[in-house]
């Protein structure tokens, strides 16, 4: 069965905020390790941040030219 353009547009709006969600977890864990003098790599985090970022803005672009949620 085929999954509504409806459906599908909440299902990528849902994924967007899980990302995000992600996003500001992965960040929170940056601002942690910084203030812990943990020998935990953290150099490539930024970057990681921003590619989740990147996907969310993707995400949420397709979902809105899918056009408006259904009832």
């Amino acid at each position: 069965m085929l999954e509504s353009l409806a459906n599908i547009r909440l299902d990528l709006e849902k994924t967007a905020v899980h990302f995000e969600e992600l996003s500001q977890a992965l960040a929170g864990h940056l601002v942690f390790s910084s203030h812990r003098a943990l020998n935990i790599p953290t150099d490539d985090i930024p970057s990681k941040i921003k590619s989740i970022d990147s996907v969310a803005e993707v995400l949420r672009a397709a979902a809105a030219r899918m056009g408006s949620p259904g009832p």
